[in-house]
């Protein structure tokens, strides 16, 4: 759970690229530019680590959790590969790119609603 919380805040943390470019000056952008390189794949690397350590849990939770958690991987997964081949995609990259960050933000909204929808089942 930690490490989702972890992931979470990377999440945040990526997406604040977009909302800094669109108000903060040229400097700012060229530093979170940097670090948006390096936290999108740490992002994807810790993706695959969370799901290796809670996949002990399968069968102890909602099986939705698992597919949102997987759809999750694989959007991140071409989000990165978006970025790798923004040549030969030319304009369509960032399309890519922005349409898989939709895909991840709505999977992570589901995947914590059942998770603590579940967790709040198991209490009881």
């Amino acid at each position: 759970m930690v490490v989702g919380f972890i992931l979470t805040g990377m999440f945040i943390l990526l997406c604040m690229n977009m909302v800094v470019k669109k108000i903060h000056g040229e400097s700012m952008k060229k530093k979170l530019r940097g670090a948006h390189k390096w936290l999108g794949c740490i992002f994807l690397v810790v993706i695959a680590v969370h799901l290796i350590i809670t996949w002990p849990l399968l069968r102890q939770r909602p099986t939705i959790m698992y597919v949102l958690g997987f759809v999750m991987l694989g959007a991140a997964a071409i989000s990165v590969q978006s970025y790798c081949f923004r040549n030969k995609l030319k304009k369509r990259w960032i399309v890519i790119h922005r349409v898989a960050t939709i895909v991840i933000l709505g999977c992570l909204i589901g995947h914590v609603v059942v998770g603590f929808s579940s967790l709040g089942q198991y209490q009881k």
